[in-house]
């Protein structure tokens, strides 16, 4: 249980179980991974995961699947990554690709990984339309299914109708959810802090750490180390904690009055903990998630307009549950294909809903295409 206001709706286990993932993984990957896992149920017998070891006890492969993750965060992982689904597809196993993310800027070899990807994937459905955009410029042709990102697939995010807590009801805590992604953002961020202090908010930096929470003991002094040594190149004067799993950075953000997030991972935190956030990027996806789920964002040429937007969010309510309700229902129906194309030829077929895919967006919108 993340906090005492969480909601769980599916069982009484935690949510967040200790995933059977690549301890390397970005956490909220992780966290993907396993609630992909979580929702396949008795039909992830079988099927290969990328990010997940490899079954041996046994079972035949039934399939070869990405859930999660982006493409173009380096050749080397693009291509190793294509090159597993194809060789999965050329042994004549059913290859899927949910919840995709593309950087902003691929190279030409990760173009050429995600055009190979694409070639192979029985089902290909992409994080947002954004990723979808960036998917056609590397060569892939439209139109493209687009889902929603995984993680909202995380059953104690507040239901529908219930909002965000009242104010007085969280810590006054700004959570500054990861690093800037530049320098000149991160001496503008630090320029504004004093202000943001003089309105009783406490800020508090947050960062991600792919170090294991326990790698023979010296997991968490290594991933206190990298933050220490992250806070020093940020400059920022706030405390930093080190996240390494989902469940402590859910529960910062949850103990918080306003999250600042510069990307999508920071927003998305922010929405399933049900903490109003303040976005400042200028990427296109970011910025689009943001009006979905009723975040403001700024530019980050416009952070001297930061302070007031934290206090009027710090002062108020999020009040975007419905629209995560509908995000959570693309992802669910992103895994009910993935079972469709993985489980469907097992010995007693799948054993959960498998979808239409009605439930997904087309990009571009038929409209105008």
């Amino acid at each position: 249980m993340v906090t005492a206001r969480s909601n769980l709706r599916r069982s009484p286990e935690p949510a967040i179980a200790a995933p059977p993932a690549s301890p390397r993984l970005h956490p909220l990957d992780r966290l993907r991974l396993q609630l992909t896992l979580d929702e396949l149920g008795p039909d992830a017998a079988g099927v290969r995961l990328l990010g997940t070891p490899a079954s041996t006890d046994g079972t035949p492969r039934r399939g070869a699947a990405l859930a999660g993750g982006t493409l173009g965060l380096g050749p080397i992982a693009a291509t190793t990554v294509a090159g597993r689904l194809v060789l999965a597809a050329a042994e004549g196993l059913p290859v899927a690709v949910i919840g995709l993310a593309l950087a902003t800027s691929l190279t030409s070899i990760e173009r050429m990984a995600a055009r190979r990807l694409a070639s192979v994937a029985g089902l290909l459905v992409l994080r947002s339309e954004a990723a979808a955009h960036r998917l056609a410029l590397a060569g892939v042709p439209a139109p493209l299914r687009v889902g929603a990102d995984l993680a909202w697939l995380y059953d104690q995010a507040p239901p529908v109708g219930a909002g965000a807590p009242a104010a007085a009801a969280r810590a006054d805590e700004l959570l500054i959810a990861g690093e800037p992604p530049d320098r000149v953002l991160g001496r503008a961020l630090a320029t504004h802090l004093p202000a943001v202090r003089a309105t009783g908010l406490r800020p508090l930096l947050g960062l991600w750490s792919s170090v294991p929470a326990a790698d023979g003991g010296n997991g968490h002094a290594s991933a206190d180390r990298a933050a220490a040594a992250a806070g020093r190149r940020i400059s920022l004067d706030a405390p930093v904690v080190s996240w390494s799993d989902a469940a402590p950075a859910l529960a910062a953000a949850a103990r918080a009055r306003v999250v600042v997030a510069f990307d999508v991972d920071g927003l998305v935190l922010a929405a399933l903990a049900g903490t109003p956030a303040v976005v400042v990027s200028d990427d296109e996806e970011c910025l689009a998630l943001a009006a979905e789920v009723g975040q403001p964002a700024l530019p980050p040429a416009a952070i001297g307009r930061l302070v007031p937007s934290l206090v009027g969010q710090a002062d108020g309510r999020w009040d975007g549950t419905a629209n995560v309700e509908g995000l959570r229902r693309r992802a669910a129906e992103s895994v009910a294909l993935l079972r469709l194309v993985v489980a469907s030829d097992g010995p007693n077929g799948p054993s959960g809903p498998v979808g239409t895919g009605d439930g997904l967006l087309l990009w571009p919108h038929p409209a105008v295409r």
